[in-house]
């Protein structure tokens, strides 16, 4: 009796999910695919709908709105198209044809231990790091272990002018020091980021000074943008080496003054200004790249902007994308 109960649910499990998935992709067919079939996928460009707060899609030479509001989130072709709607997961390619999916939550989380990191004992006086071959760190003075998460205590080593440098982290300010554990002249602040641009050839490390002024530096001695830059360039808010500069924090709602700054140019391509919320940064593109600035004449960008319970898109020269 019980197997077959297994049996019964199952079936019953099965046939939901194929229901489900079918109902999504009639919908999809009336209200989203065949509205766009006749418009070319990159001059597509997504509407938000503040009654259901979702997005649709609008054609952008004309800014009329093609499709229902029916994607969680701003999406577009670049060159395929994927978003949630209800319990499906959706992608349409290029070529328009549409796959549906049942939409499936992952909750298990997938822990990645650091690599085996030494804790060296400092009693003689000892301050420095240590690398492999391969430059990665393998161990490091007690004097800085503060946490049992090694790179919340030091950064991972990074190379200037053939000698490798770390970034101490400290409770009231953060340093940069060599292997040997000797400060370089002038990097003590009250925080110290490493970052992966790269300016005239130097690496770009963001830092925090003890006045709250915020600035690009580098090992060579060169300073950008200080007390110009509003916060730390991170992958949720930069695309083709554009960086969303705002005041806020991980919440939106704080946030009261943005700008986009060019990192490559270090100028402003956007400067910032009280009552611009810039929020994101998305695209299209007709073939699959990379979102580096190599690639960014391959590309349409654009920005979202946050306006109060409404949102809308502006591009690289300010003009905006309202719907008609």
């Amino acid at each position: 009796m019980k197997k077959a109960g297994l049996i019964i649910l199952l079936v019953f499990f099965i046939n939901n999910i194929f229901s489900q998935v079918e109902k999504c992709k009639s919908t999809l067919q009336k209200d989203f695919l065949s509205k766009i079939k006749t418009y070319k996928p990159t001059d597509l460009i997504p509407y938000y709908d503040i009654d259901n707060e979702k997005w649709g899609l609008m054609h952008q030479k004309t800014k009329k709105k093609l499709t229902k509001a029916l994607m969680k989130y701003p999406s577009t072709f670049n060159p395929d198209i994927s978003f949630s709607y209800g319990k499906c997961d959706v992608k349409i390619n290029k070529n328009y044809e549409l796959k549906v999916t049942d939409l499936r939550y992952d909750d298990s989380e997938e822990f990645h231990s650091e690599e085996d990191i030494q804790v060296l004992d400092s009693i003689n006086g000892y301050r420095g790091f240590k690398v492999n071959d391969n430059g990665n760190l393998i161990a490091y003075s007690k004097a800085y272990f503060r946490s049992n998460h090694h790179y919340w205590n030091i950064s991972k080593p990074f190379l200037f002018e053939k000698e490798y440098y770390t970034i101490v982290r400290g409770e009231k300010q953060d340093v940069i020091i060599n292997t040997k554990g000797e400060i370089k002249k002038g990097f003590i602040y009250k925080s110290i980021t490493y970052t992966k641009y790269k300016y005239q050839g130097d690496s770009l490390i963001y830092i925090e000074d003890f006045n709250g002024k915020k600035a690009f530096v580098t090992l060579s001695g060169s300073r950008m943008l200080y007390g110009k830059l509003l916060t730390l360039p991170q992958y949720h808010n930069e695309s083709f080496n554009f960086s969303i500069q705002h005041n806020g924090d991980v919440y939106m709602d704080s946030i009261s003054k943005s700008g986009v700054l060019d990192l490559v140019t270090m100028k402003w391509l956007i400067k910032p200004k009280k009552k611009l919320k810039i929020i994101d940064i998305i695209y299209t593109s007709e073939n699959d790249i990379k979102t580096d600035f190599s690639n960014r004449k391959k590309a349409n960008i654009y920005f979202i902007v946050s306006n109060g319970k409404s949102k809308y898109l502006i591009d690289e020269k300010r003009n905006k994308y309202i719907p008609k």
